[in-house]
């Protein structure tokens, strides 16, 4: 059974549906929340309130350093959400953009709980869809959603290198499908 959110902390999973935490610092909440979970769940935070308990919340609900922590992502969200400060973008072309760059890679490397690229290319575009965040350049990442992550290697004792390969449960990954008109 999936816990209840107490009402204090209702925007946990949109937090941890929005990947901005994972270069936003706002990966301290999860932590605070209950640090062996996050670790168990290999700092997946959708994964973790799937699983974390309703005595794990309630403490949390309840402790003023988490909700300080809780409150500055929250806030930190909203302002990248609705800068009230000009972006660099804003900053230096004088207005906001007006349309969207369309970034289309075969992977993006973001974080982690997301394990949809192997090497090179999806750090570079996961860095430059950071980096882009960052400047307020209003920029999509176009790729694909592999159904399986990395694969576990092991080697038999012939010496032959043996895949194990884990389908992804999209369900425990921070990800939404795009729902279009």
């Amino acid at each position: 059974k999936s816990p209840s959110f107490p009402a204090r902390l209702t925007r946990l999973p949109e937090l941890a549906h929005d990947l901005w935490w994972t270069w936003n610092g706002a990966r301290e909440v999860f932590r605070r929340l209950d640090y062996a979970l996050w670790r168990q769940s290999v700092h997946n935070p959708v994964l973790m309130l799937q699983r974390i308990s309703q005595e794990a919340l309630d403490r949390a609900a309840a402790d003023p350093g988490f909700l300080a922590a809780y409150d500055a992502a929250v806030a930190a969200t909203d302002a990248m959400r609705a800068p009230t400060t000009p972006t660099w973008w804003q900053a230096h072309l004088g207005a906001p953009a007006q349309g969207v760059v369309a970034y289309f890679c075969a992977e993006f490397a973001l974080h982690q709980s997301l394990p949809i690229y192997a090497g090179g290319l999806g750090v570079l575009a996961g860095d430059h869809c950071k980096e882009a965040s960052g400047l307020g350049i209003p920029i999509v990442g176009v790729g694909f959603m592999y159904p399986q992550g990395y694969f576990h290697q092991a080697v038999s004792p012939e010496g032959w290198q043996q895949e194990v390969y884990e389908r992804l449960n999209w369900a425990n990954a921070p990800v939404e499908p795009a729902i279009g008109t």
